[in-house]
């Protein structure tokens, strides 16, 4: 009997799960809000370091430029971790280091496509350096994780009790 059990349930472990439109979903939203709440923190440091005048000039600039620096990756490993929390929900999982590469890889390649923005014209320049971190970091990331997270997903592993005779 345990061993038309333990068959059964490596074959489920095997198979992938059924893919779900609303599980997707639900998964970028909720990378895109573990995205935003990291973002929103890094916004208020910068506004404690601008209003609050913390340091001097030279200091604020060079924390500014080293905060801007990190943000993408941050927010693209933020926006992983949401996506992996809801999506390994219930009966199913995948892996969370392809998860967290796959969010933290987006978020670089935010950055690495800032250079290009700087060859815009000067009007077009602000609008793209201030929304060059709202819509594509808080898109791209948990899309990309949310891809990695379903790559991997399968059905969690069952834990079969002991019985008292083996």
């Amino acid at each position: 009997m345990s061993e038309s059990i333990t068959a059964k349930e490596e074959e489920k472990n095997r198979q992938k799960p059924p893919l779900s439109l609303g599980r997707i979903a639900s998964e970028i939203l909720a990378g895109i809000g573990m995205s935003f709440a990291a973002m929103m923190l890094f916004r208020c440091i910068e506004g404690l370091m601008l209003f609050g005048g913390i340091g001097d000039g030279e200091s604020r600039i060079a924390f500014m430029a080293t905060l801007s620096k990190v943000t993408p990756g941050v927010c693209g490993i933020a926006g992983a971790v949401g996506v992996y929390l809801l999506g390994s929900r219930g009966s199913q999982t995948g892996s969370f280091l392809v998860t967290l590469a796959s969010g933290f890889l987006a978020g670089l390649l935010m950055l690495a496509t800032r250079p290009l923005a700087y060859r815009l014209p000067e009007a077009l320049l602000i609008v793209t350096l201030f929304c060059s971190f709202l819509p594509p970091v808080l898109l791209v990331s948990p899309i990309m994780a949310t891809i990695g997270f379903n790559l991997t997903r399968r059905y969690k592993e069952t834990v079969l009790p002991r019985t008292s005779g083996e």
